[in-house]
């Protein structure tokens, strides 16, 4: 997906946690929110801490299937959103998003 703000970047859907609310949560919401898609049971792939653009955040990461591929996304804050391979991203593509599907690799490597 590519927002409609900041760098034009193809990049992957995420947001805040917000007050009481846990990651699997917040993983939900923002799913179904930015592109109108409900996951199945997601899976935790890892963390890491994003420090640039005087930024200090964690970055949870999921994978998770979904119940039906057919996307609504939001036209306030998403400009364009589809489905891709991992081997053919449209570009240019988040550092950030690649660093997330890289951890994604490296778990199903390890199953």
């Amino acid at each position: 997906m590519r927002h409609n703000y900041g760098k034009s970047w193809w990049t992957l859907p995420g947001g805040r946690i917000k007050k009481h609310e846990t990651p699997e949560e917040a993983v939900r919401r923002e799913m179904k929110e930015e592109l109108g898609v409900e996951i199945i049971s997601p899976a935790r792939i890892g963390q890491f801490l994003y420090t640039s653009e005087y930024k200090r955040d964690t970055i949870v990461c999921f994978a998770a299937k979904i119940k039906d591929k057919r996307i609504s996304s939001d036209r306030r804050e998403i400009l364009e959103a589809r489905w891709c391979p991992r081997e053919n991203l449209p570009q240019p593509f988040s550092p950030i998003a690649a660093r997330i599907l890289g951890m994604w690799q490296q778990r199903e490597d390890k199953d």
